[in-house]
């Protein structure tokens, strides 16, 4: 997100500054997001006439309806491609004329849209000193131009030594082989050929491994992908035959360094007290009812509260999901590459057209105070 590395980030490389290298790379992925959380929120339906909010709500109806059919049709037997065809035909259709409705909506009532704020991401030094222990690395790749990708290696010295070590590293990997591999990588993995082991020891190598001595004893892995490596699923790659990097780390992943740093400290004022957790089951699936079973287990039936069925429908979740300290969300989901934001999880409808589906950018406004939430699902 933001302006891709520019030339002056080469330079700042090739002098062997890598804090100043690696503030123009946390500046680049993290500015337009920060502008988002710092932002605020506004409530549109506020300003917003009866004859707006009407038209708002039929648009809304109409796409999550399109969305629907092009679920079922796609999970037949055997799917109709003429008819996802003309069902996505009409989606973007419908999509075009909710974006027409919305740049009017904020040409009459400017006061809705998202306020830009000054911000500036945080400084290499500031996120050296919130490296919380000696057994955890941050991890940030950075792709410049077509042939150089390079990792941003943070850790702290153990014994309680007061700095932390930042180390750059130029990775023998090109762009377009990169892509190649992670997308053929993913392939064999969804697809289950065993044959997935050669790249995912060749993936460890390219990647992982010119750090090997910084991350030697690390048990926890902050990972900030870029470009294809977002679609790279870590865990699964093999340091040696057999043994996957998930065996040796946690590992998590965070937009930039810049984005964690800052949610870290909103969360610290936010932090619910009591630890309960909301199960919401809107897939009837064997598996999903052994996760609630076993969470039940785990926190104990007076800390989760159960949404299955008809209760699990979008404007339940908008409602409770704030209350609760971890989210378990067992449902389908769908990834739009296009426009990730158009991406949505399906839930149950309650008699609702427009409550069976839960987007991306209706998550961003659900103004959660969660440690954790998890998405058990396809494509999510």
């Amino acid at each position: 997100v933001g302006d891709r590395p520019r030339p002056a980030d080469l330079l700042e490389i090739g002098r062997g500054r890598p804090e100043a290298a690696l503030a123009y790379v946390e500046r680049s992925k993290a500015r337009t997001l920060f502008d988002v959380l710092a932002g605020g929120r506004a409530d549109i339906t506020k300003a917003m006439s009866e004859d707006e909010r009407g038209q708002e709500t039929l648009l809304n109806r109409g796409i999550s309806r399109l969305n629907e059919l092009i679920l079922r049709e796609s999970q037949r037997e055997t799917p109709d491609r003429k008819r996802l065809t003309e069902l996505a035909v009409q989606l973007e259709k419908a999509r075009n004329e909710q974006r027409s409705f919305e740049i009017a909506l904020y040409a009459e009532h400017p006061q809705l849209k998202v306020q830009r704020v000054a911000f500036q991401p945080a400084a290499p030094r500031d996120l050296m000193a919130a490296v919380p222990d000696s057994h955890t690395a941050l991890l940030e790749f950075s792709a410049i131009g077509d042939q150089s990708t390079y990792l941003f290696v943070i850790t702290r010295a153990p014994a309680g030594a007061a700095e932390a070590q930042l180390k750059l590293y130029k990775l023998p990997v090109q762009k377009d082989s990169l892509e190649r591999n992670v997308a053929r990588f993913r392939e064999q993995v969804a697809t289950r050929d065993l044959d997935y082991r050669k790249l995912a020891i060749s993936l460890y190598r390219d990647l992982i491994e010119p750090a090997a001595d910084q991350l030697r004893g690390k048990t926890t892995l902050v990972v900030v992908p870029d470009g294809v490596l977002w679609k790279l699923p870590f865990q699964a790659l093999e340091s040696s035959p057999d043994h996957y990097l998930i065996e040796d780390c946690a590992i998590f992943y965070t937009p930039s360094f810049s984005v964690l740093h800052e949610m870290q400290k909103l969360h610290e004022v936010r932090k619910l007290a009591q630890p309960r957790l909301l199960a919401v089951e809107a897939v009837r699936l064997p598996s999903a009812e052994r996760e609630v079973d076993g969470l039940r287990q785990v926190y104990g039936p007076e800390k989760i509260t159960v949404f299955s069925a008809a209760d699990a429908d979008a404007d339940s979740i908008k409602r409770e999901a704030r209350n609760y300290q971890v989210l378990h969300l067992a449902a389908h989901g769908v990834f739009e590459n296009r426009n990730p934001m158009n991406s949505y999880l399906v839930l149950a409808k309650a008699g609702k057209p427009e409550a069976g589906v839960l987007e991306a950018r209706t998550m961003m406004d659900l103004d959660l105070r969660a440690d954790m939430v998890v998405l058990s699902g396809c494509e999510t």
